[in-house]
This record gives structure tokens, C-alpha cells and sequence, in this order.
């Protein structure tokens, strides 16, 4: 999977992102429940935009330095794999 973060192109290692889909995926199943018990559709909605927003805003403070650090550990783990 690439993602584009801060006009950087970063290639997320493929196993990484398929646990992180599946740790997402409970959370927000869980979630979603948890609100349906409430009998609030709005706080489920509520939680997916303010989840949106704070990692968004998260990810946008990575700087080039960080972001680039990310990249130099996903290409040695990729060198490893071959």
C-alpha cells in the first residue's frame, strides 16, 4: 500500500497493514456496538470524524526527518525479506 504524507510517496510494508486493518476493524466493530447499545448512531458517527481528524492532524506533524526514517526502517525490512 502507498500512502502519500506530506507530498512523500511511503510504501507501508503489506503484512503491517493488513494487521492494522484487522486491529481497526475490531475497534470499530466494537465500537459501533457499543454505540447501537447506547441507541447513538451520531456518537459512532461522531467517533469515525473525530478518529479521522486526530490522525490526520498526527500524521501531518511528521517531518521530512520522520518521515524519512519511516522510509530508511520499511526498506531495510523489505531488504530482509529478499
Amino acid at each position: 500500500m502507498i500512502v502519500q504524507i506530506n507530498q512523500k510517496d511511503v510504501q507501508l510494508n503489506n503484512k503491517e497493514v493488513k494487521l492494522a486493518r484487522e486491529m481497526i476493524t475490531t475497534f470499530l466493530k466494537n465500537a459501533k456496538e457499543n454505540c447501537e447499545k447506547l441507541g447513538s448512531f451520531s456518537m459512532y458517527f461522531t467517533l469515525l470524524v473525530v478518529a479521522h481528524t486526530v490522525t490526520g492532524n498526527l500524521i501531518n506533524t511528521y517531518d521530512e526527518k520522520k518521515i524519512q526514517l519511516i522510509m530508511d526502517k520499511l526498506c531495510k525490512a523489505s531488504e530482509k525479506k529478499d
